[in-house]
């Protein structure tokens, strides 16, 4: 499984995708590929996060690569991606072929929260083809307009994403699993 996130600093909105290395060294966690200072504040948000979803954060050195990393990455909606790509590489044969973009900040105690800029989010992962878009419960209104909108575009991008709206990691998680809680 592939996951993304909103680039935020292109025209035309863009996926950025979620790489995880994972290694049997000293534990760290290290975010690069041009992170601004909201997204290098992630690692403590998502290591709560995960933690808080029920699940031990890996005892390991995860590096997480922000690709394209020749573009600067802007806000805190990458949160809920990293999340999901460092839980599914504990377990890679366990997950689906499928491209996911999730886009959502995340709380301490495992939330997921409104990041804004839902319509690029939206636009973002119907033109990199992603399957399947996780937001935010409070963003599934918008998200909704914003396919309604797009959808004149529909010819040209192809199907439109399936879009699940979630309020924690837990179900973040299932969702990007194949297990969706409230499909748009």
């Amino acid at each position: 499984m592939q996951f993304a996130s909103l680039m935020n600093q292109s025209l035309q909105p863009t996926a950025q995708w979620i790489e995880i290395a994972s290694t049997f060294q000293l534990p760290g966690f290290v975010i690069i590929g041009l992170p601004s200072p909201e997204i290098g504040e992630a690692r403590e948000r998502v290591r709560a996060a995960v933690e808080a979803s029920g699940r031990e954060f890996p005892k390991r050195r995860i590096v997480v690569n922000l690709s394209p990393a020749a573009i600067k990455k802007r806000g805190t909606g990458v949160d809920l991606a990293i999340a999901l790509a460092v839980i599914g590489a504990e377990d890679v044969g366990a997950l689906p072929d499928r491209k996911v973009l999730a886009w959502g900040e995340l709380g301490l105690d495992g939330r997921v929260k409104p990041a804004g800029q839902i319509f690029r989010a939206v636009a973002a992962a119907w033109i990199s083809g992603c399957e399947r878009l996780i937001v935010a419960r409070e963003e599934q209104h918008a998200a909704t307009e914003a396919i309604t909108f797009l959808s004149a575009e529909a010819p040209r991008w192809g199907a439109a994403p399936h879009v699940v709206s979630v309020s924690h990691m837990r179900e973040a998680w299932d969702a990007a699993m194949g297990e969706p809680s409230a499909p748009c």
